[in-house]
């Protein structure tokens, strides 16, 4: 039998690799609640917060999460920005889309 030409040490470590790496692509890591349960569950947006004066670069959020927090801002009243403010160059949301990965979402470029 082959397995019995393999040392102890080996076997050992085949099981830790295949314990880290997770049995499958389609779970969310160890010890985390999935966000998702597929693409249509995720959001794309530029921004985390109310006030929010630059955009920042694209990120996947649940929707769920999306909703809430447009929720929770539109009670809060927003002071205008300075018209001297340079936002930096962020890429455009339509070079991503929003994805359902191992559970969680994700930004990932078309």
């Amino acid at each position: 039998m082959a397995l019995s030409r393999t040392s102890p040490q080996a076997i050992f470590a085949a099981f830790v690799l295949l314990a880290a790496c997770g049995g499958s692509g389609n779970k969310p890591p160890a010890g985390t609640r999935p966000s998702c349960g597929g693409d249509a569950d995720c959001v794309l947006t530029t921004g985390s917060g109310c006030c929010v004066v630059c955009p920042g670069e694209p990120t996947a959020i649940p929707s769920l999460s999306f909703e809430q927090q447009k929720n929770r801002c539109a009670e809060v009243e927003c002071k205008a920005a300075s018209e001297r403010v340079e936002c930096p160059k962020v890429e455009s949301p339509s070079a991503f889309a929003a994805r359902c990965v191992a559970g969680t979402c994700h930004a990932v470029r078309r």
